[in-house]
């Protein structure tokens, strides 16, 4: 049995902006004409911890289904998978055919997928954890 490795492309990462310096005091004792609204800068997104751990929430016989599928997932678990990547995975079980695995990751340990994944369960989400 092999498994070849079929990632989906991965999106730049967000480049947080810069805060505005704040302007140095008046020396002056002219009121402004015109005060610019302060800038604040976003917090950066939270980024996904690296690791060999990944959680696997359906396998599909088409690699054309696999990524409505995870759309399907993501609306139906947005508090969960929202900020997640989808992950896919080619694996051919021989007789059975040729399965496209729709996986979330990467964790950094067991335990972190697990978190994920109890907690879909939860919700009626079927899943479990897989070490890539």
């Amino acid at each position: 049995m092999s498994a070849a490795l079929v990632a989906a492309p991965l999106p730049e990462p967000p480049v947080a902006p810069l805060a505005a310096t704040p302007a140095p005091p008046a020396t002056s004792l002219q009121a402004p004409s015109e005060s610019p609204a302060p800038q604040v800068a976003a917090p950066p997104l939270a980024t996904a911890p690296a690791g060999p751990y990944v959680v696997q929430l359906a396998a599909l016989k088409s690699h054309d289904r696999a990524r409505p599928a995870w759309g399907r997932l993501q609306k139906a678990h947005s508090a969960l998978l929202s900020e997640r990547e989808l992950a896919t995975q080619e694996i051919d079980l021989g007789e059975r055919g040729v399965f496209y695995r729709v996986q979330t990751g990467y964790f950094p340990d067991r335990a972190s997928a697990l978190e994920l994944c109890i907690a879909l369960k939860a919700r009626g989400q079927d899943c479990f954890v897989v070490e890539r």
